[in-house]
């Protein structure tokens, strides 16, 4: 085999070997998007349940802070007059 018939299948091998290494990484990086995709999917989903309680935890605050601030703002009214 002549020097150059050699350095031609060595191309082409090295050709074969960047071609299924860039497979390789491509199907890799596939993969863990995938994942990452997945595990951002279930943090979202547990943020949005954490909230969902917190809001519901919070409903009978909230009406009991409202109705402490509307008593709060009512004109007391004038004690009766005592006849003597």
């Amino acid at each position: 085999m002549s020097l150059r018939s050699e350095r031609s299948s060595l191309a082409r091998k090295l050709d074969e070997v960047i071609q299924l290494n860039s497979d390789f990484a491509k199907l890799t990086f596939d993969e863990f998007t995938a994942e990452v995709t997945k595990i951002g999917s279930i943090y979202a989903d547990v943020a949005n349940q954490t909230l969902r309680v917190a809001k519901e935890s919070a409903k009978p605050l909230a009406e009991a802070a409202s109705a402490a601030k509307a008593a709060s703002q009512r004109k007391p009214e004038p004690a009766p007059e005592s006849s003597n």
